[in-house]
């Protein structure tokens, strides 16, 4: 697939616990489109390497930048006139232009030879342009992909050299069914709004599993997987990747075989095991005092009082409320991001919000129903963060639907991370730097040490399906505690003082050899 440059790109630094990593944005063309595109770079010693590595992706991902004509004929618009450039985004620009032209000029001479053309069917979206000779010798080979539209004067030739069945139509391998024009027809028409996720997470399986036949498929080959990405895999920012990012993987190939099957090019669907393994980042938990003053930062500009002519805030206005519902709220970062105005009810006699799956967007999100165990439940709202809330929805004109946090780009999805400007509240605010994710480990912490929530009550409210990590995690064994519960319920065990009175005339006994009353 070609991807066409837009406006960019640009470099970020977003601060991590572990330092400080790089991120790329650019604006990207897609079928008339304009679409934002990000990529995490890793930790790189200075800016310099960070531009140096986005050369090197803009190379691996064949981004290329045509002549502005060609835009402007398409109806897309490329870099606007009078738009500041940094001088490493216009030499990566220029090397974008230069691939363009390479790629022309290639295309139209294999397109003007007087050869057979061959396109090999198992690239989604383009194919490998092989130019053989009349005896069989190849003259030209372009490895880069050709876009469709240049493949269609190529047909004719391909119907006149029809070599007949492909050996590979009968039993495909893991790399040429999850790459073939067939599957990603019915994932685009089926799974129109997590098509582009699944796509992206192909590359992971196609390296690995790719030689292998798909209807000799097994469960210890798919554990053999799960533990290769364990040990050696890297997940985004450069670290091991989590078991919800091989478990998004593993879903990919089980919707790739279920495919299959309807198909019938294998006779059965295997089942394996969710992933888990335990996390190698050493979680961070809040005390009650840095929660105040990240929330005191990370208030929305009209309730801190910010006049006229200050700067923007550095981060999303959102992320105040986004924080509450993680602290408070004890959500996940997904269930955060996917809540719906229709999930809010204000009017019950304890405001609450639903969690619940929304198949709508796919299946990135952790509470996805499940037949074994449903994972809807409904969360009660602290009064600071029921005010936070009335807040969002008078100020949005009381919405009945509608996300809690749209995406910017497409209101009908949702926003897919706040990392960045929490790790940028945590700058300002000098607290240390949290994930997402460890805004819940913060709220059960307080709930379980401060509240006296039982492990009862944060698997009702946090939604763990087992009482292991409530009870190992957050519940604190002390001697103390239990010495002063003691002393507080003994007080209505203690025995009588002085002399007892035993009335016996209401006694029965059982006699001792035929075991009746006697």
């Amino acid at each position: 697939m070609i991807r066409v440059l837009g406006r960019g790109p640009w470099l970020e630094r977003r601060p991590t616990p572990k330092g400080a990593t790089w991120v790329a944005r650019w604006e990207q063309v897609e079928q008339g489109a304009v679409r934002q595109r990000s990529r995490s770079l890793g930790r790189l010693p200075g800016k310099a390497a960070g531009w140096h590595r986005l050369a090197e992706v803009f190379e691996e991902l064949t981004v290329v930048l045509p002549p502005s004509d060609v835009l402007v004929a398409t109806g897309r618009r490329g870099m606007q006139r009078g738009h500041v450039v940094h001088e490493e985004a216009a030499r990566i620009r220029a090397q974008a232009r230069e691939r363009w032209e390479q790629r022309s000029d290639e295309l139209e001479a294999a397109l003007r030879a007087e050869a057979t053309l061959a396109l090999l069917p198992t690239l989604p979206s383009g194919a490998k342009l092989v130019v053989v000779g009349a005896e069989g010798e190849v003259l030209t080979t372009a490895p880069e992909r050709v876009p469709a539209q240049a493949a269609g004067p190529l047909q004719p030739l391909l119907a006149m050299h029809d070599d007949g069945p492909r050996p590979d139509q009968d039993r495909h391998t893991v790399r040429s069914w999850l790459l073939s024009p067939t599957l990603h027809e019915y994932l685009s028409r089926e799974y129109a709004r997590s098509y582009r996720s699944r796509c992206s997470v192909m590359k992971h399986l196609v390296e690995l599993l790719g030689d292998d036949l798909l209807d000799e498929l097994d469960e210890a080959r798919i554990e053999s997987y799960k533990r290769h990405r364990h040990l050696y895999g890297r997940g985004q920012g450069g670290g091991p990747p989590s078991p919800t990012t091989v478990r998004i993987e593993l879903e990919t190939l089980k919707v790739a075989l279920k495919h299959a099957f309807r198909l019938g090019l294998v006779d059965r669907v295997i089942r394996w095991s969710r992933p888990r393994w335990g996390s190698r980042h050493k979680r961070i938990a809040w005390t009650i005092d840095e929660v105040k003053r990240a929330l005191t930062v990370a208030r929305p500009p009209e309730q801190r009082g910010v006049t006229r002519g200050r700067p923007p805030l550095p981060f999303s206005a959102d992320i105040h409320l986004q924080i509450l519902l993680g602290v408070d709220g004890l959500m996940r970062p997904g269930e955060i991001l996917h809540l719906g105005w229709e999930d809010v009810d204000f009017d019950w006699e304890t405001p609450q919000v639903h969690v619940c799956s929304k198949p709508e967007v796919g299946w990135l999100v952790k509470t996805e129903r499940d037949a074994d165990r449903p994972r809807d439940r409904w969360v009660p709202l602290s009064p600071r963060l029921l005010e936070a809330l009335r807040e969002r929805w008078e100020l949005l004109g009381r919405p009945r639907r509608g996300w809690l946090f749209p995406n910017r780009a497409d209101p009908s999805r949702p926003r897919t991370t706040f990392r960045g400007a929490l790790a940028r509240v945590c700058e300002h605010a000098s607290v240390r730097v949290i994930r997402p994710v460890e805004l819940r480990h913060t709220g059960a912490t307080i709930a379980s040490q401060h509240l006296g929530f039982t492990p009862d009550d944060l698997m009702a409210v946090g939604g763990w399906a087992s009482p292991q990590i409530p009870y190992e995690v957050y519940v604190k064994r002390s001697t103390k505690a239990a010495a002063r519960k003691m002393k507080r319920g003994a007080q209505g065990l203690e025995e009588p003082k002085g002399p007892v009175t035993v009335d016996r005339r209401g006694w029965r006994a059982m006699h001792p050899r035929r075991g009746e009353e006697w």
